[in-house]
């Protein structure tokens, strides 16, 4: 064989070798402006994020978790544009008939529009209907792919959190006990008997 085809096609094989091994690092190097698994872990027992979202509704009008403290929320980040959020979706009405605290639905990364429509064909469980235009409110929360849920105490602590659609099972013997149990007035201590 031919001394400088044997270079080149080494040469070309190392070049190769650079390319895929600095391909596959920055493929795999994280994005600080992607949340994490982890700050979606980090979030429960803290306090919800204070971000503001506007009304589906009325999109000059702005709420943020510190409008719902007082009562327990369930919270459902969603689009019109993801399958399993229709999956889930009918599981709503099922909680809202099985419980009293609001349910507040955040339309993420979503066109106001085609939110409206999706809810206009499917029904609206949420008793409240937010929206996150961009995406951003979402991802303080650690929100990276719909759908997401949390439920938050009376103080807005998140006690609760399921990445992906959620399953009768998991509402039944999951959330149901625990908006259930938040949501019932404190029991005065028993006092020990002398």
């Amino acid at each position: 064989m031919n001394q400088p085809l044997v270079k080149n096609i080494v040469a070309a094989g190392l070049i190769g070798s650079v390319m895929l091994i600095t391909g596959l690092v920055l493929w795999s190097w994280p994005d600080p402006s992607r949340p994490s698994a982890t700050s979606v872990i980090r979030l429960l027992y803290q306090s919800a994020p204070g971000t503001s979202f506007s009304l589906l509704e009325a999109q000059e009008k702005q709420q943020s978790p510190a409008d719902w403290r007082g009562q327990p929320v369930f919270v459902n980040f969603f689009a019109s544009w993801c399958a399993r959020c229709r999956g889930e979706h009918p599981l709503f009405t099922d909680l809202r008939s099985a419980v009293t605290t609001p349910i507040i639905g955040i339309a993420y990364y979503d066109r106001a529009a085609n939110a409206q429509k999706y809810l206009a064909e499917h029904g609206s469980p949420y008793t409240t209907v937010l929206w996150d235009k961009s995406g951003s409110g979402g991802r303080s929360w650690g929100v990276d792919a719909v759908p997401q849920s949390f439920v938050l105490d009376a103080a807005g602590t998140v006690m609760w959190h399921h990445r992906g659609p959620i399953s009768a099972t998991m509402l039944q013997n999951e959330i149901v006990p625990l908006l259930q149990k938040l949501a019932a007035p404190p029991t005065a201590p028993v006092s020990a008997q002398q």
